[in-house]
């Protein structure tokens, strides 16, 4: 059984200085984690379903062999969920695994 060690997120300020370098640029920090960790959880997708572009965006940004771990949606007051625009995703490079 393989372990990978990551975070629940990417984009802490706070982490800027320390884990990632001065001066980095919000749009920067996806590419910078995926330089020195091998997993993330997408807690971003709790409280909402990104859009397809959002995820392109996401994936272009990460290293190869890097790994996504998207939180599952929420569902508010009973409201149900839709469902992910999976179809509408080139999802080939992104690997989802159950560690």
């Amino acid at each position: 059984m393989n372990f990978l060690l990551g975070c629940a997120v990417w984009a802490y300020k706070g982490w800027i200085g320390e884990f990632y370098p001065p001066k980095s640029q919000g749009g920067q920090l996806l590419h910078l984690y995926s330089q020195r960790l091998r997993t993330v959880e997408g807690n971003t997708t709790f409280y909402a379903i990104p859009s397809s572009e959002t995820i392109a965006q996401w994936k272009s940004q990460m290293s190869p062999g890097f790994q996504l771990c998207p939180k599952l949606p929420r569902s508010d007051h009973g409201v149900p969920v839709p469902p992910l625009p999976w179809n509408q995703i080139d999802h080939s490079p992104i690997q989802l695994t159950l560690f």
